[in-house]
């Protein structure tokens, strides 16, 4: 039975959680906060959160005008901006020096990964800076930190290396779609505070990686048309990676990539002329993704990460994000209405009837299958912050 409930209520009960758990260094406390892996020094999971907590709390902000939010905020934000560094040589020796030990003759160099790079442009500087129009003194933080992306640049057609090595020798860069779509978003933000042409065509080239269809064992592209989405990654590899084990990369869709990627083009279309080139498969990718998120949908309205696996509250919340963003850019027409608004309908019900204080306290996750499993602990908290987003969605502003 459907309950009314308060969309805007149910984010402060998760945002005022984001604000509770935040340490000195304005990311997650260990000590306050129960996703947090921690592994006595920074691991790169620890960064994943931060700007999704970010973007949820400034939402909260601007639909109540409550400082608390919007100082925490800014901390997150700021937290993601500055703990990146400059690439150094050799550039892929972040994963060799976190994921194994540490030896004298192999010093911890801990390179950034470009996602954090992509990251801490958008939403953490652009954010920032939208909430701080006065204070510009981290605007050369950002123009740093789009330069150093640029050393990651490939010719390959996934247009940027992700900073860390495979250990199969014979692929040469990972390129994920989730991480390379957080550079896309953060090309689209730093573009859209700068308004430097260069920005603009980077997140182009990207963006072709998102609209050529996947080629078995080249990077050339990123969507599988039996699919109707994007691949983890586009190698024919059976790897173990975030929240599965032993899946086939490029055989397989996830919500991450999923709401991610419609939220890059979505936004990069925004910025384009009506008949630019690249719209009409920007439209056709984004469509058919939607489509294939709600094909992860239970009956009971619940959405799963990768197929019909388990519930959680924030992959059903980027089901809704994402149809939001095409039905914003005018992509969706009465006949993509008609399949999809009766599922919207049920995903809306779910996600208020289920976020209750017992599954926001489980991290948003029910097992069901088992398939899917919340690994690592911080994506929980990611999956949170677009909940919070989702929720404040469907509650609308007072005119």
């Amino acid at each position: 039975m459907h309950t009314a409930r308060d969309p805007l209520e149910v984010a402060r009960s998760i945002a005022d959680r984001f604000v509770a758990w935040q340490g000195p260094s304005g990311r997650p406390d260990p000590a306050r906060c129960p996703f947090v892996s921690d592994r006595g020094q920074f691991f790169p999971p620890n960064s994943h959160c931060p700007p999704a907590m970010a973007k949820a709390l400034y939402l909260l902000f601007d639909r109540t005008g409550e400082t608390r939010y919007k100082d925490a905020a800014d901390r997150y934000a700021i937290f993601t901006f500055t703990f990146p560094r400059d690439p150094i040589a050799p550039f892929d020796d972040h994963q060799r020096a976190i994921w194994r030990s540490r030896t004298p003759d192999r010093p911890l160099v801990n390179n950034a990964a470009s996602f954090q790079y992509g990251n801490a442009l958008d939403p953490a500087y652009r954010q920032f800076r939208r909430h701080n129009p006065d204070e510009d003194c981290f605007d050369a933080r950002a123009d740093s930190l789009f330069d150093w992306l640029q050393t990651r640049r490939t010719h390959c057609g996934h247009a940027y290396n992700l900073g860390y090595a495979p250990q199969d020798p014979s692929i040469p860069d990972w390129a994920f779609t989730d991480d390379l779509r957080m550079v896309g978003t953060g090309l689209v933000g730093y573009f859209e505070s700068t308004h430097r042409p260069d920005v603009l065509d980077s997140a182009l080239r990207l963006s072709d990686f998102y609209l050529r269809s996947y080629r078995p064992g080249a990077p050339d592209g990123a969507f599988v048309e039996s699919l109707g989405t994007w691949c983890i990654g586009p190698w024919p590899t059976t790897v173990s990676v975030e929240h599965f084990e032993g899946i086939q990369m490029d055989q397989a869709g996830w919500g991450f990539s999923a709401r991610g990627a419609v939220e890059f083009l979505t936004r990069l279309h925004a910025l384009l002329p009506a008949d630019h080139p690249r719209a009409a498969l920007m439209h056709d990718r984004c469509v058919r993704s939607v489509r294939w998120q709600f094909s992860c949908q239970f009956e009971n309205g619940a959405v799963g990460m990768h197929a019909r696996d388990d519930e959680w509250l924030g992959m059903t919340a980027a089901a809704l994000l994402a149809y939001d963003d095409v039905r914003q850019v005018g992509w969706v027409d009465a006949e993509l209405a008609s399949v999809l608004e009766p599922k919207v309908e049920q995903a809306t019900i779910w996600l208020l009837d289920n976020a209750t204080e017992e599954m926001i306290d489980a991290g948003g996750y029910r097992k069901v299958t088992g398939r899917s499993t919340p690994w690592p602990a911080e994506n929980s908290v990611w999956l949170l912050a677009w909940t919070v987003e989702g929720l404040l969605r469907l509650q609308k502003p007072v005119a």
